[in-house]
């Protein structure tokens, strides 16, 4: 291939790259969604703590006013039994479901999230509980993250 047609075709190539659009999803510098009031019924340190994270995205002066309500419902079930019949695994499941109203346009979006997570019986029960509650923290911290980036791609373009 000719040198001159390589160059050519690499200014083309390069034209075409500069201008194709992309613009990064997760914005940090521009508001996109102001959160007017976030209530929430179930468990409520859960709900605390997701309200909380999905708040810090919320900015005054941004392009659309929301109203959210979450529903929050936490199962812990026995997942894995031993020869003798006893528990020595459980799921912790939380679903949300999320409601969104949109006060600018009055529509409303409802949506749920999923997260689960197995944890082992410890030694002694004490034990047992903390790993329980770290685990439905964590779970619950994989919630908000999921509902703020389905609240930045629904209302951010």
């Amino acid at each position: 291939m000719p040198k001159k047609t390589q160059i050519v075709l690499i200014i083309i190539f390069s034209i075409f790259l500069v201008s194709c659009g992309y613009k990064k999803i997760n914005q940090k510098d521009t508001p996109i969604i102001y959160i007017k009031t976030l209530e929430y019924t179930g468990d409520k340190r859960l709900g605390y703590l997701i309200k909380n994270q999905v708040l810090l995205t919320s900015q005054k002066n941004a392009k659309n006013n929301l109203e959210i309500n979450l529903s929050l419902d936490k199962n812990k079930t026995p997942k894995d039994k031993n020869e003798a019949g006893k528990i020595i695994k459980f799921t912790v499941a939380l679903n949300v479901d999320l409601t969104i109203k949109n006060l600018d346009n009055m529509k409303t979006i409802d949506k749920s999230f999923v997260q689960a997570i197995d944890y082992n019986v410890q030694k002694n029960h004490f034990e047992t509980i903390n790993e329980e509650k770290s685990v439905t923290i964590n779970i619950a911290e994989r919630i908000a993250e999921d509902i703020i980036r389905y609240l930045t791609l629904s209302y951010g373009n």
